[in-house]
């Protein structure tokens, strides 16, 4: 028998780090490494994270440098170019904003004969001039565009007359929340007594994550609640003026700064309540994992958020940036230990009904397959 061609698949992103999405195309990439021929290029030397688990699956990464001059970006695009034209993708998939743009540019460049797919993971209201620079040009020059929340594609919609915008719901596998390490074991790492109750959240120190909400719901709770502590689990530019703010409030043996971690799973584990307070989110990974491990969710009602909690059903969702919101359904969850648990409960079934990973593998290879097939009827852009 003769050896089964598979087609071939390039991913560009501009770094492969331990954020949501880089974690989600790793997921795509260990399920379907065996069905196409995938490539990576990355262009961002400090988000490494993912590079050598890539690589363990026989897939090639390419790092490439981009300068910030005008002849380093030039120079970045030439060779984006070259690479494209050497690899010869059918598919050319895409992810988040920065290599959108350098992708349709590149594509277009080396003439390739392939299909383009774009990604938009994220929800941002207002859009800024870059963003509809953005929504221009993949609107225009992409194939297709894939969405990981219909509140992402509802912006998109109303920004732009799209051919086709698919939603396809970030995937959660919850084999990756069988860990060895005991709550115990986690919490005695982290110096916090057991008898304490955890409210923690997961998430870059980066001005859309609003962590300095946190501090004022925790100097509120500090008052009635003497043994409530608070986790951070993350690091970023504004870890600085947050450890400041804690200081400030005089809460500085009430939290804990765990800085940048890869065993996420372990730390979801010690945690009573997840909160996220984020202004602005597509399809939070972090929300979709702690609700994997059973955990109660309270979060800010913002992008693609009520997609994955039903207010009062599996979690509880307030407006974007109401301290006194937030800190009320902290305060309701404390009291009620059960409820805590039936919410946790429900959190978890959503995502084993709705949100398993092989749900968002097949849906995207789904999508590859119709773009290879319009490709080998030399109908590279599809109509919907």
């Amino acid at each position: 028998m003769g050896t089964v061609v598979r087609p071939k698949v390039l991913i560009l992103i501009q770094q492969l780090s331990l954020g949501g999405a880089e974690r989600q195309l790793y997921y795509l990439l260990e399920s379907l490494h065996t069905r196409y021929e995938f490539s990576v290029i990355s262009y961002d030397q400090k988000g490494l994270d993912y590079v050598k688990p890539i690589e363990r699956l026989g897939i090639s990464v390419y790092l490439f440098k981009k300068d910030r001059s005008f002849y380093g970006r030039f120079r970045f695009l030439m060779r984006l170019s070259r690479a494209m034209r050497h690899l010869q993708p059918v598919v050319l998939h895409t992810w988040l904003d920065s290599a959108n743009c350098w992708g349709i540019l590149a594509k277009h460049m080396a003439f390739l004969r392939g299909v383009i797919v774009s990604s938009i993971r994220d929800c941002f209201k207002p859009l800024g001039w870059t963003d509809k620079i953005h929504y221009f040009l993949i609107a225009n020059a992409t194939d297709l565009v894939m969405a990981n929340s219909f509140a992402a594609k509802s912006q998109l919609q109303c920004s732009q007359p799209f051919s086709e915008v698919r939603v396809i719901h970030n995937g959660i596998d919850p084999k990756q929340f069988d860990t060895t390490r005991t709550r115990e074991e986690v919490r005695s790492e982290l110096k916090i007594g057991l008898s304490k109750v955890i409210i923690g959240t997961v998430g870059r120190m980066v001005a859309v994550k609003n962590h300095v909400m946190l501090v004022d719901i925790a100097r509120r709770l500090s008052v009635n609640w003497p043994d409530v502590h608070f986790v951070i689990v993350g690091d970023g530019s504004l870890k600085p003026e947050l450890e400041g703010r804690i200081r400030d409030a005089g809460l500085a043996d009430r939290f804990t700064l765990t800085g940048q971690r890869n065993d996420i799973a372990n730390l979801l584990k010690v945690l009573d309540i997840f909160i996220l307070t984020s202004i602005s989110e597509a399809l939070p990974n972090v929300i979709m994992e702690a609700m994997c491990a059973g955990l109660p969710v309270v979060s800010t009602a913002v992008g693609g958020v009520p997609e994955l909690i039903e207010d009062g059903e599996n979690g509880i969702l307030v407006p974007s940036g109401d301290v006194h919101a937030s800190t009320a359904a902290l305060e309701s969850l404390l009291a009620d230990p059960k409820e805590r648990a039936r919410l946790g409960e429900e959190a978890q079934r959503t995502i084993e009904k709705r949100f398993a990973m092989k749900r968002m593998v097949e849906s995207t290879a789904t999508v590859y397959d119709e773009l290879i097939a319009a490709v080998a009827r030399r109908k590279p852009r599809l109509v919907c």
